[in-house]
């Protein structure tokens, strides 16, 4: 997946940036998870998802684990999207540091627009 040349559709989840984002690729939705960052690079873990299962997310019906557990591709990054350091691979084979907490269902009072009106 290139990067440079996905649409950003909107920022889900905001504290002081974005911690989820979705993006369109090529007719498919992506989730890009910030997970954390060390001392000079960010973790973020990319998610495909389905309109279906997003609009379950959105509406609390299924948390971002879920999302995780059963996306039908995941990738984990280290340092940015723009660069070349994109690793394919599983839910069973994620690290656990990788993964959402249970309790992280979609919250909109963290939404850009939300944060903006605080």
């Amino acid at each position: 997946m290139n990067f440079k040349t996905v649409t950003h559709v909107n920022d889900l989840i905001w504290w002081e940036g974005p911690l989820l984002s979705l993006y369109e690729f090529e007719g498919k939705l992506y989730l890009v998870y910030w997970v954390n960052q060390e001392v000079d690079q960010n973790k973020l873990c990319i998610i495909e998802v389905s309109l279906q299962n997003l609009v379950r997310f959105l509406t609390k019906a299924v948390n971002l684990y879920y999302l995780q557990e059963n996306a039908p591709t995941l990738w984990e990054v280290t340092g940015d999207l723009q660069t070349d350091t994109m690793m394919a691979t599983t839910f069973d084979k994620m690290d656990d540091a990788w993964k959402a907490p249970a309790t992280s269902y979609f919250d909109e009072t963290l939404t850009y627009e939300a944060m903006r009106l605080n």
